[in-house]
C-alpha cells in the first residue's frame, strides 16, 4: 500500500513522511501536504484514511515536529506553534 498525502502542490515529489510512531492503534507521522508545511498526521489502517491532526504553525510554515513518543495514553512531541516558541512540548 502506498499512501501519499502530497496533493501535487508541494515542490517535492513526495510528502516525505517521517517520525513514524504507532499510538493507540493509529500510525502518526510528520509530512508535508504542499499546503500546510510539515505537520502531524495520523493514518488509520482500518479505514485507510490519513488526516492531519492539527496545523500547529498556520499556513505553509512547518511546525518542526520532532521527538514523537507514545507514552501511556498520550502522544508527546516537540513543535513550533504560531507564536514560534521553539521546542514547545505537546502531549
Amino acid at each position: 500500500m502506498n499512501i501519499d498525502i502530497d496533493n501535487g502542490m508541494a515542490p517535492q515529489t513526495s510528502s516525505s513522511p517521517n517520525q513514524l510512531t504507532v499510538h493507540q492503534g493509529l500510525l502518526y507521522f510528520v509530512a508535508n501536504d504542499g499546503v500546510h508545511g510539515k505537520e502531524l498526521w495520523r493514518y488509520d489502517v482500518n479505514t485507510a484514511v490519513a488526516s492531519m491532526v492539527y496545523d500547529f504553525n498556520d499556513g505553509k510554515n512547518s511546525s518542526d515536529i520532532k521527538n514523537l513518543i507514545s507514552f501511556d495514553d498520550r502522544l508527546c512531541f516537540t513543535a513550533t506553534d504560531t507564536e514560534n516558541i521553539k521546542f514547545k512540548l505537546w502531549c
